[in-house]
């Protein structure tokens, strides 16, 4: 990521960290906690997660390893984030969780995982948002033994109702880029309007 770019990213989370605390969805940029939860049970459709590594790329908090102990998940979990303010939110929170400052394209984890997730970290605007998108997708799909989950906003959304920070994905292309790394690609765009996710399998 562009330094300007991960300045910017890092600036939103950790303003909204400030302002609404860890123990709010607002502070990630989810409208509700509602539909954080609606987001994470789409992630884990991907398929049987029980008894898998699990990579979570732009963790924040650690509030998907939170889903995963209240709903009853054996997993071995593995959150990451670029900005330190952030993880150290999600070490506050989660005082058993395995949380680290990284970032998948410039740092070497020493390791594959089986399924890798990213739910949320496309959502703000940067410099060239489907470029970052493409290299971060295929470092994934590269670290995971299974497969690959992630969402994005969607262009479908009303123009009336996006926000200047945010950037909205054209489904289609997503696809069409998922493909060229693997011929088993799944788009779901039915459980929110403005929102879809990618499951790829290896």
């Amino acid at each position: 990521m562009h330094p300007k770019d991960k300045s910017a990213s890092n600036s939103f989370y950790e303003t909204n960290l400030s302002a609404f605390g860890i123990n709010d969805a607002r502070s990630l940029g989810w409208q509700s906690a509602d539909s954080q939860k609606l987001r994470f049970d789409i992630m884990t459709m991907i398929g049987n997660i029980d008894n898998c590594s699990i990579l979570d790329v732009g963790c924040g908090v650690g509030d998907f390893y939170g889903y995963f102990k209240n709903n009853g998940y054996n997993v071995d979990y593995h959150g990451i984030d670029i900005s330190d303010k952030v993880i150290q939110g999600a070490k506050e929170k989660f005082h058993d969780g395995n949380f680290e400052t990284k970032d998948i394209l410039k740092d070497d984890l020493k390791r594959k995982f089986d399924f890798v997730f990213a739910i949320g970290p496309f959502s703000i605007k940067l410099e060239d948002s489907m470029g970052h998108l493409k290299q971060m997708t295929a470092k994934m799909f590269d670290l995971s033994e299974k497969g690959v989950g992630f969402n994005c906003l969607s262009s479908y959304e009303d123009r009336n109702r996006r926000y200047s920070v945010f950037h909205y994905f054209e489904p289609e292309e997503v696809f069409r880029f998922c493909k060229t790394l693997t011929p088993m690609v799944t788009l779901k765009h039915d459980y929110l309007p403005f929102d879809f996710s990618v499951y790829m399998y290896k």
